[in-house]
């Protein structure tokens, strides 16, 4: 009697869920019992396991935006180098814009300035993921960085990233930058353009960078004007 009774004990735990493995690759599951006062070991277990694990699922089309975001998150957050290559794969059928944006950012916290991916990410449709690959190019500080931004600046339609990408020229230097940034001051309509390509020779600060201020000086709009000084 006593056998058949554990072995029906034994059942119902089984059923009701009171056998189950250590811990579950189902992150968001893992995070919560982690909040929720999960041991030492087990923790140390799961991001063992993260570091392993394939990505590539993660990423998938198959997933939900919002699950999809959660997991490029995780990669920022976590710094899992083995999610690079499949962050890159996806990046190219990643039909969301913030996502994308995301991807770079995550991308570029765990190999900076991987120059092929930024390269293909500043053609993007998106001018929000644009200049996220501008400022992912800036901050790695690669001495290909300012080459690849002088060759973009004439052709980015949108102000605002011209802007931005001034900004970075002015932050790598080197004389592409300054040819660049020079070519702005004579060819760029839009003033706000001038006056941040005007701020960034100012920053550059060589012989040749002040010398194209000149250009400046004589600049239309009050501002670059004053700028130049």
């Amino acid at each position: 009697m006593k056998e058949k009774m554990s072995w029906v004990l034994g059942v119902l735990l089984l059923l009701g869920g009171g056998i189950r493995p250590a811990f579950s690759l189902d992150r968001a599951a893992d995070r919560q019992g982690i909040s929720q006062g999960r041991s030492g070991r087990s923790a140390a277990g799961l991001d063992r396991a993260l570091v392993r694990k394939d990505w590539t699922q993660d990423f998938s089309l198959t997933q939900s935006s919002s699950s999809r975001l959660d997991a490029v998150k995780a990669v920022f957050q976590g710094k899992h180098p083995r999610a690079a290559k499949s962050l890159r794969a996806a990046f190219l059928q990643e039909p969301r814009a913030s996502i994308r944006v995301w991807m770079i950012r995550a991308e570029n916290h765990i190999s900076p300035g991987h120059l092929k991916f930024l390269s293909a990410a500043l053609k993007d449709p998106s001018v929000f993921v644009r200049e996220a690959a501008v400022v992912a190019l800036g901050e790695s500080k690669k001495p290909q960085s300012a080459q690849i931004l002088a060759a973009l600046l004439p052709s980015e339609p949108d102000s605002g990233a011209r802007m931005t990408i001034c900004f970075w020229l002015g932050q790598l230097g080197g004389s592409q930058a300054v040819a660049a940034l020079s070519q702005v001051l004579s060819a760029d309509k839009d003033p706000n353009v001038r006056l941040q390509a005007t701020q960034s020779l100012k920053n550059i600060g060589t012989g040749s960078a002040l010398s194209a201020l000149r250009q400046a000086a004589k600049d239309p709009n009050a501002r670059v004007r004053e700028a130049a000084r």
